[in-house]
């Protein structure tokens, strides 16, 4: 969380790459272009910036490039960016269009953060003063209502029960577990687990997809072998679900499937409606430039999830707040109405 928090304010590790690439696109040697890429973090290199000084020691040592950037301590999908543009021959180029790529990924999720960081700010003040209240308002209002005898709704009852949970900490340990088995659930029996969330799912499918179109096109378009640019493309991506699905397309294009059947079969890894597009090509000039439309067409889609996932951020909160709070409201004066109600009649009589 911490690392994440220090890329929104100094800045996401993409802009260093573009910076790279554009000096590399210059005609500048690799190890001077990281130079000058780390340049504006030079005074206090975070972990990034210090693998690729390292990086660019080794270069300068002249030792093997493609040895080199896996043993410095990138991070694997960085790793697999510069052995994409370096097992290619016009390195510049591929280099530049994954560090595009990789700036494209940053800008939208900076777009989602910053869309829901006001609305998720005042759900967590929400949530805090809901908390206080559970704690130190609602067992006095248990008190009064058992000392007058009152038969609660099944809605303050539940409000109670909570209460009594937040008080005693179980509520608190239960949430302590149910995010354990969440983080193990992630990382190790589910590394898809995200990708099934309504909404933000999607929005993480079609950032993989779009970056698969896109890579996949710079590959073709210099006659790269099919099964050479599957596994190129697999080491890139940040998901371990699409590493190995990038990996089990490449071994079943060397069994000879065709780029129709693995689109078809992997459509984690290629939009469904792509099948019928890429069986229609003659050449892999046309290929790359099938995938390159698929792409724009796919970022379209992308962008409009994103305009839409933005402009439903703040009727989700208000929606959210009114309705957490309006419950909590009711569920304690539904007693009071029925506790004055009584009182009323029995005065009267």
């Amino acid at each position: 969380m911490s690392s994440f928090l220090e890329k929104l304010l100094t800045g996401d590790d993409s802009a260093t790459m573009m910076l790279i690439a554009q000096a590399v696109k210059s005609q500048m040697p690799l190890a001077d272009a990281i130079r000058l890429g780390v340049e504006d973090r030079a005074q206090s290199p975070g972990a990034f910036e210090k693998s690729l000084l390292r990086f660019a020691d080794r270069l300068e040592k002249g030792e093997d490039p493609k040895l080199a950037v896996t043993q410095v301590g990138l991070p694997k999908p960085v790793v697999g960016m510069f052995e994409m543009a370096l097992n290619n021959p016009d390195f510049a180029a591929t280099f530049e269009e994954l560090a595009r790529l990789e700036a494209g990924r940053s800008a939208a999720v900076h777009r989602l953060v910053l869309a829901f960081a006001y609305p998720v700010f005042l759900c967590c003040v929400m949530l805090l003063f809901l908390l206080l209240f559970m704690i130190f308002v609602a067992p006095g209002f248990a008190a009064t209502f058992d000392d007058f005898g009152v038969k609660l709704p099944w809605l303050t009852a539940t409000v109670l029960r909570m209460s009594h949970l937040c008080t005693t900490g179980t509520l608190l340990i239960a949430g302590i577990v149910f995010f354990a088995i969440l983080a193990v659930a992630r990382r190790l029996l589910f590394p898809r687990f995200w990708y099934l969330f309504p909404l933000f799912g999607g929005i993480g499918r079609k950032f993989c997809m779009c970056r698969m179109l896109r890579q996949m096109a710079c590959l073709v378009s210099q006659n790269v072998p099919l099964p050479e640019a599957l596994e190129q493309c697999g080491k890139t991506m940040r998901n371990a679900a699409y590493r190995r699905d990038c990996r089990d397309a490449a071994e079943s294009a060397r069994k000879g499937m065709s780029f129709t059947e693995i689109v078809l079969r992997y459509d984690w890894l290629f939009p469904v409606w792509l099948g019928p597009m890429v069986n229609a090509v003659e050449s892999d000039g046309d290929l790359a430039r099938t995938l390159r439309r698929a792409a724009e067409t796919a970022e379209q889609q992308k962008e409009g999830s994103l305009l839409f996932i933005q402009s439903m951020s703040m009727p989700m909160f208000v929606v959210t707040m009114f309705g957490g709070g309006g419950i909590v409201t009711l569920s304690m004066f539904m007693p009071i109405i029925t506790l004055i109600t009584e009182l009323t009649s029995n005065s009267k009589k």
